[in-house]
């Protein structure tokens, strides 16, 4: 569940980088705004759903996976990244 949460939370990221409400993905979906905010603060929603919100941002899925990916991976410059390559580096 955890990694559908994060996916909802990169498309309201994406949603409000491009200045597209929710009103906005109502109307492109035939659904009321505040089943749009529903889907959102339930963090649960059907795929079918999830890639017609991004068919709106002209986002693919695919592109919305990657991003999950990459902000679940530590930056390297992180200290978390940094001790654990310090201590493997000492244990060789």
């Amino acid at each position: 569940m955890a990694q559908t949460a994060l996916l909802i939370d990169l498309v309201k990221a994406a949603l409000r980088q491009r200045g597209i409400t929710y009103a906005q993905i109502a109307t492109a979906l035939d659904l009321s705004e505040s089943s749009v905010k529903r889907l959102f603060a339930h963090k649960d929603m059907p795929i079918t759903r999830l890639e017609s919100i991004c068919g709106v941002m002209n986002l693919e899925l695919a592109d919305l996976f990657e991003l999950t990916q990459s902000s679940q991976r530590p930056s390297p410059s992180s200290p978390k990244t940094r001790s654990a390559h310090w201590s493997m580096s000492r244990s060789c």
